[in-house]
């Protein structure tokens, strides 16, 4: 239950918001809101949305949600979106997403998640909107990069780039730059920021306009930087939209979950609608959080942990995992959030089990799948 006393929206736009974490949103949004007038502003991307524009905007219609098929560096359309319906309160998603893709397509992730941020920067100064309060950024871990780390004695330590040529010798370890073995420790409040990825980079950079770019306005800015996010709703036809749609379609289909690097790379998933109530949080609190906030659930999972059960909770008796030694560019071995300042800050813990959160994944994939 979200019990925060801020602003009362009037209106929300939401870019990115016909995607799998926006919908989400809105969804509880509209709940929170019922009389609020909730906009999602999409380019319906087809990576990101396989399904048909018209099919999109009947979900969205379901949660009486308006749609703006339009693309976040369209100054224009943005800036008319913005100045009509006069938000309240934006929460921005718009964002090219995945590590390895990102290493393929710099030039398309620096025009998609920097220069559709500037764009934003620059029609909410242009609108000069007195009804704008928050704007609220989805970030990621990813920013972090491959940390943070300590060494043997606890003490801080930067990590070294893991070298391909030790990863193709099954050499996965994260290393200081004396070559010591490293451990990894949960990031939070603090902790450095050094993306190994142009994802995460661009990500970093979508934080740092918006925070310069709106200082001095009325718009206070909040940052969440989520770990791994899964759930009903993800398509698994998305290479880079989460690994474990693509486990839990495999594992309900009897097909096998291909585990890379050694399989124990390490992650903390969380649940959309942890991560939707989360920003409810931050669109419903009564002052935004001074720092980036951490969301996760907290918890350090490894990849075979999580493909023995799935397999175990699949119906299909067909259901494996394999380790293929196969390994990407910009993934980082260990993640895991340290969400002690979500909890301080907003009130916010995560309340699905990764249980009942697979056991709802394979439920989605199987019947969707057999349909």
């Amino acid at each position: 239950m979200i019990t925060g006393a801020g602003p009362r929206p009037s209106s929300i736009v939401v870019t990115g918001g016909a995607g799998f974490i926006g919908r989400a949103f809105l969804r509880l949004a509209r709940q929170r809101w019922p009389d609020a007038r909730l906009v999602a502003y999409d380019n319906l991307s087809p990576q990101a949305h396989p399904a048909s524009p018209a099919l999109a905007q009947a979900e969205l219609a379901a949660l009486g949600a308006e749609l703006v098929h339009a693309d976040i560096c369209d100054r224009n359309a943005l800036g008319d979106t913005l100045n009509t319906v006069a938000p309240t309160v934006v929460v921005h998603l718009a964002a090219e997403i995945g590590t390895a893709q990102s290493h393929d397509l710099p030039d398309h992730y620096v025009r998609v998640n920097v220069q559709g941020t500037s764009r934003l920067v620059e029609c909410l100064r242009a609108a000069r909107l007195p009804s704008v309060t928050r704007v609220i950024l989805a970030s990621t871990r990813a920013v972090y990069g491959d940390g943070p780390f300590v060494d043997a004695d606890g003490a801080a330590a930067i990590a070294q780039p893991r070298d391909p040529r030790a990863l193709d010798q099954g050499d996965f370890a994260v290393r200081a730059l004396d070559g010591r073995a490293l451990h990894a420790r949960p990031s939070g409040v603090g902790a450095p920021v050094n993306p190994i990825s142009i994802y995460g980079s661009t990500k970093l950079m979508q934080e740092y306009l918006l925070q310069q770019g709106l200082l001095g306005s009325a718009c206070a800015v909040g940052i969440a930087r989520l770990q791994n996010v899964y759930g009903v709703g993800q398509p698994a036809t998305n290479g880079y939209s989460g690994v474990l749609a693509q486990f839990a379609r495999n594992a309900a289909l009897g097909d096998a979950i291909d585990l890379f690097e050694d399989g124990n790379i390490t992650r903390d998933f969380i649940c959309v609608d942890d991560v939707a109530s989360a920003l409810l949080a931050m669109a419903a609190a009564d002052r935004m959080p001074q720092y980036p906030v951490d969301i996760g659930s907290g918890r350090a999972v490894t990849l075979a942990t999580i493909a023995r059960l799935l397999c175990d909770l699949s119906p299909h008796p067909a259901a494996r995992w394999h380790v293929s030694g196969r390994w990407r560019h910009g993934d980082v071995r260990s993640a895991c959030a340290d969400i002690s300042y979500a909890t301080q800050s907003l009130g916010w813990h995560p309340r699905v089990s990764l249980r009942a959160g697979l056991s709802a994944l394979l439920a989605q994939y199987g019947a969707r799948d057999a349909a």
